[in-house]
């Protein structure tokens, strides 16, 4: 890792009271941090002890796990975080901003208010703000986390009940979509492979299309490694070249739709399609929910958003918050990252 919480602070365990205490990254046991997040309604695979050992070798990031247990050591609440430092070499500045995805989790949700006050004095330090990504109705703790200084934007995402036939799933897609996916899946066999050898070219090419910065390589050779029994990488092909990917995580009854790259020559294939419907079959009879990832700002166009409108899902908006912490600097790198976007679509 380039950058690290400081081991002053990565060993510091926080004493609230005589009641509580607060542990960050290694002081959180493996098992008991799992069977929290495991046994919880709000739990999944992004918030797992797994996507933390992950984070540590994932270049450029960084995790930050922080749990509060009670005077019985257990856990009551928590979360994991990472930071992803990225330098932008047309300004030569660093940029890091950090990610709550699917979290936190809790069971005393009154102690939410001393976690993320904890939370926010050690990152406020290394990234220009926080950003909270919700894969479950949070409504419950809106008042708590603003009241943190957290701003609430609604996201949109499709989850897709897998408790139904094939042809219920078939039929559920669109008229239009259903004969694209007709006219090439014979053409455009998708098979379940092991090796991640033509994955990130697809989705380096697939970032740099719409420009956006693609998380360093290590993070999927890392969680190929840490996640094997829960990742899944289907590769569609044509004429024995691989066109297109899509990385697929497992956890629970939820398949979340991970990673998506595609070659730009061959979009006339519908390679995403096809490979979604291949998916869907295949995942059909094991899982109950197909999380889509996302689906972007209700107000803003998002071609992505009506690519998956398509496949019949039901559509959420469980939203986004966010915490800046150094208004004035992200405004400057917003400017820049636009600049950055143009570039590296040329």
């Amino acid at each position: 890792m380039d950058e690290g919480v400081g081991v002053a602070e990565s060993q510091e365990c926080w004493q609230e009271d005589a009641e509580v205490k607060v542990l960050i990254n290694e002081q959180v046991n493996k098992e008991e941090w799992n069977k929290f997040v495991q046994e919880n309604p709000r739990g999944n695979i992004f918030q797992t002890y797994e996507f933390y050992e992950i984070y540590t070798k994932t270049k450029r990031t960084e995790p930050l796990l922080m749990a509060i247990v009670d005077k019985d050591g257990n856990i009551t609440v928590g979360l994991l975080a990472y930071i992803q430092h990225q330098t932008l070499k047309s300004l030569k500045t660093l940029t890091s901003r950090a990610i709550i995805h699917g979290g936190p989790i809790f069971i005393d949700k009154n102690a939410l208010n001393m976690l993320m006050k904890h939370y926010d004095e050690l990152v406020k330090k290394k990234a220009l703000f926080t950003q909270i990504r919700n894969i479950y109705d949070v409504s419950e703790i809106k008042q708590i986390l603003e009241n943190c200084g957290y701003t609430y934007e609604p996201h949109l995402n499709f989850l897709i009940n897998l408790k139904q036939s094939e042809n219920e799933l078939w039929y559920k897609i669109s008229k239009s979509k259903r004969k694209c996916i007709n006219r090439v899946i014979n053409d455009v066999p998708v098979t379940l492979v092991k090796d991640l050898s033509n994955v990130y070219p697809l989705l380096k090419e697939t970032y740099k299309q719409v420009g956006l910065p693609l998380i360093d390589e290590s993070h999927f050779i890392a969680a190929k490694e840490i996640l094997a029994k829960n990742l899944r990488i289907y590769l569609a092909k044509f004429k024995d070249k691989v066109i297109g990917c899509r990385l697929i995580l497992l956890y629970n009854d939820y398949a979340y739709d991970w990673y998506a790259g595609a070659s730009t020559k061959n979009l006339d294939l519908y390679t995403n399609d096809v490979i979604v419907w291949s998916i869907l079959k295949d995942i059909r009879e094991k899982y109950s929910i197909f999380d889509f990832g996302g689906a972007g700002h209700p107000d803003k166009p998002y071609g992505v958003r009506e690519f998956k409108r398509r496949f019949g899902g039901d559509l959420v908006n469980f939203g986004r918050y966010e915490r800046v912490y150094r208004p004035k600097s992200l405004k400057i790198v917003k400017q820049g990252y636009d600049l950055y976007k143009r570039y590296k679509r040329k």
